[in-house]
């Protein structure tokens, strides 16, 4: 039996403190982690379909603010309707490119301000609370989209 070959894909990376760059990477959570410091990792939508994959924790990275209201390096990548992720297009690349220079100076919250709000919830399904915070949530990611359009 053959070897099943590892998928590769391009994604945009931006290092700690430099500037982002295409690279071909492993697809997959283990190709993902290791493009990011080997950490977990968390997807954020920034527009149809382009996502940015960061640590999903700061610690050990506190000291390593790098932008985009991140910590230590991360990575645009391309995911399709069916959630498979795709290498980014040219054009893809160049408005992630875009996105980041228009918010490389956003910096991260504070390790303080992080833990602060590390505040557990508890309300129920369909409660005013819980919608409320719903909508936030849908708010936030409005706003990203709309700003991804404005690139």
């Amino acid at each position: 039996m053959g070897k099943k070959s590892i998928k590769r894909i391009v994604v945009l990376i931006v290092p700690v403190g430099g500037e982002p760059y295409p690279a071909e990477i492993k697809d997959g959570c283990d190709g993902w982690q290791e493009a990011i410091g080997s950490r977990s990792f968390d997807m954020v939508g920034v527009g149809p379909g382009v996502f940015i994959v960061c640590a999903d924790d700061y610690h050990g990275l506190d000291d390593r603010p790098n932008g985009c209201g991140l910590y230590g390096p991360y990575f645009f990548v391309k995911v399709d309707a069916n959630g498979h992720s795709r290498s980014l297009t040219e054009a893809q690349l160049e408005k992630c490119r875009r996105y980041w220079e228009a918010r490389r100076h956003v910096a991260p919250p504070t390790p303080a301000e992080i833990d602060g709000s590390g505040k557990v919830f508890s309300f129920s399904l369909g409660s005013p609370e819980h919608d409320a915070y719903v909508r936030a949530r849908r708010r936030e990611a409005e706003d990203r989209r709309r700003f991804w359009e404005s690139l």
